[in-house]
């Protein structure tokens, strides 16, 4: 008993479902905000239940059809009824222009029976539609669509001025083909990519210049500097009309690449499938991206240690040269056989010290020669004074004379070189921190009296022959004097230039008639300028 009355009930309700099903076809085959709807209407000519217009004709064919118009809300509804192009949105979306002054397509060849149509609670209205296909029109495809929308009642409008007013359009779509040569052919101007939210996404702008409408389709293969990150099949780019573009956005499911060079390889499918679900030959595009993805904040922030690692080197730099600058020196000679430790112990001064002062790096190798300076105190502003008062009086007494510094040069090299004092060379050429020599550049120095003084008749003197590549300071270390008395004896100028088979005349130290021994080249780690470069030199 209990038995019978279930099976009868199940029956029941099985019963009211299929009942109920037949209700389902309209919200199917129309489009509808809820209130109103429009879709093809049953005809005899098309009697089957359709959701789209769609049709093919040949050139001055004319169409006749009909639209359902319905009205499904509980208030009488006012319609505006209009054929309209279709068209594409940015990202390849479907949709139609504004309004019928934007038509110049398919919209232009459909005439409705009615523009307005009125109806009451719970009505519907049939329309006829004609089109009428253009003896010129161009071979492919021609979307557009039917669309209706509420009229705009005049008080609200009158009202609406300056505010923003919102109006639903419903549509069914319109699609007409004219047959005969069909041309598919797609373009890709632009590829880009870009990270948001943790994911990789590509944007590929198109445009299809066929006389078809496309819809493409992507396979995209992704390769790092360690071989393939994978591949993804089928990537849908959107819609494109006749002579439209889109730019589509394709994002990438795999692992999201971090740093380094990447290339994105797509196949564009365009064309129609074959029997074997493949598609047709010549109806996909190949395109490369190569692109680098850099980890910005990453390396802005290892940007910013550097710049702060350099700013403290060159801030201790500078302090460390103020320091000098305010510390009285005495230079040391360094001879034959001294160490740093004798040194120090002959001044009475830690061996660390004396090494920090002048830069010297372990094992503190000394030659002889090298010229170091020993700490003995500090300078009082006094003293500071009193010596830019000397260094002023020097400038405007001409007791002056021109170095030029060498590649690599540094200012400790032009003061051992001319005998005096870093501070000095700072002062007299009012120098700047970080005190960079540049090759070429001029120095002013103080000159030796004595030197620049001696007058060439008072000295024996006997000439030397410049052999090519020698230098002043190659012919100042043959004769034993110094540069300076090289200048002053020859007037020499700036830049201090030697040709080969040039006489310069050196005084004689002491009478010889042995020839020279060959001085060999020995590496100075002093302050003169630079390492000599010593050659024979012949004398008359």
């Amino acid at each position: 008993m209990h038995k019978t009355k279930r099976f009868c009930g199940n029956l029941l309700a099985l019963l009211c479902v299929v009942a109920w099903l037949p209700t389902l076809a309209l919200p199917v085959a129309a489009v509808s905000d809820g209130g109103v709807s429009v879709f093809p209407a049953r005809t005899s000519e098309y009697p089957n239940l359709r959701s789209w217009f769609v049709y093919e004709a040949e050139l001055g064919t004319t169409i006749e059809d009909r639209v359902d118009v319905i009205n499904q809300s509980n208030k009488t509804e006012t319609l505006i009824v209009a054929a309209l192009d279709g068209a594409v949105t940015n990202d390849g979306g479907y949709t139609l222009v504004g309004s019928k002054e934007q038509n110049k397509d398919v919209g232009t060849w459909v005439t409705l029976e009615k523009e307005e149509v009125t109806l009451l609670p719970k009505t519907s209205k049939q329309l006829k539609v004609t089109i009428k296909v253009p003896e010129n029109a161009d071979v492919g495809s021609h979307p557009g669509g039917i669309v209706i929308w509420r009229k705009p009642a005049e008080s609200a409008a009158a009202k609406s001025g300056g505010q923003l007013s919102v109006i639903t359009r419903v549509a069914a779509r319109l699609y007409l083909t004219v047959p005969g040569d069909i041309q598919r052919i797609l373009e890709v101007e632009n590829v880009s990519h870009y990270i948001s939210g943790g994911v990789l996404y590509f944007r590929i702008k198109l445009h299809n210049r066929g006389n078809v409408q496309l819809n493409p389709v992507a396979d995209l293969t992704l390769r790092g500097l360690f071989g393939s990150l994978g591949e993804q099949k089928s990537n849908h780019l959107g819609l494109l009309l006749r002579d439209t573009s889109i730019t589509s956005r394709t994002a990438w499911h795999g692992k999201l690449p971090t740093f380094g060079r990447y290339v994105a390889t797509f196949r564009i499918h365009y064309g129609e499938k074959d029997f074997k679900n493949q598609y047709v030959k010549d109806e996909y595009i190949d395109v490369r991206y190569v692109f680098w993805i850099l980890p910005w904040l990453w390396i802005s922030i290892v940007v910013a240690v550097l710049v702060a690692l350099i700013f403290t080197r060159n801030l201790w730099l500078w302090l460390l040269i103020q320091q000098r600058l305010n510390i009285k020196t005495k230079k040391h000679k360094v001879k034959k056989g001294e160490t740093l430790t004798t040194i120090a112990t002959l001044h009475d001064k830690h061996p660390k010290k004396i090494a920090k002062f002048n830069l010297l790096r372990w094992p503190y190798d000394l030659a002889e020669g090298d010229i170091l300076l020993i700490p003995v105190g500090r300078t009082t502003k006094a003293e500071r004074q009193a010596l830019w008062k000397e260094f002023k009086g020097l400038k405007a007494s001409g007791k002056l004379e021109p170095v030029v510094a060498d590649k690599g040069d540094t200012l400790k090299d032009v003061a051992g070189f001319a005998g005096v004092s870093i501070r000095e060379v700072i002062a007299i050429n009012h120098l700047r921190w970080p005190y960079k020599l540049r090759a070429g550049q001029e120095l002013l120095v103080p000159t030796k009296g004595a030197a620049a003084a001696i007058p060439q008749t008072a000295l024996k003197l006997e000439p030397v022959v410049v052999e090519r590549g020698d230098t002043l300071k190659d012919v100042a270390k043959f004769a034993g004097v110094s540069i300076r008395e090289i200048i002053a004896i020859n007037h020499l100028r700036w830049p201090y230039r030697l040709r080969a088979g040039r006489e310069v005349m050196v005084p004689i130290k002491q009478r010889t008639t042995t020839k020279p021994k060959q001085a060999t080249k020995k590496s100075i780690k002093s302050s003169a300028s630079r390492s000599p470069k010593t050659k024979n030199k012949r004398r008359k």
